[in-house]
């Protein structure tokens, strides 16, 4: 998968549903963090588990 094209709106969904469910990146995230799409996980990861902490909401278990 080094060179596959992946589509950032893919990253995104996939970032965002694995914390609303509570997994962590290391969990979640099918790509390596040294690629591109692994560190745009971590970020849409983060910042999305970072908003739902602001409007109060625990993930999903």
């Amino acid at each position: 998968m080094a060179h596959d094209i992946v589509s950032l709106d893919m990253v995104k969904r996939e970032a965002h549903a694995a914390a609303e469910r509570g997994l962590t990146p290391a969990d979640a995230c099918r790509w390596p963090f040294a690629s591109a799409a692994g560190q745009a996980f971590k970020q849409f990861f983060h910042e999305h588990k970072a908003a739902l902490a602001a409007l109060g909401q625990e993930p999903k278990s």
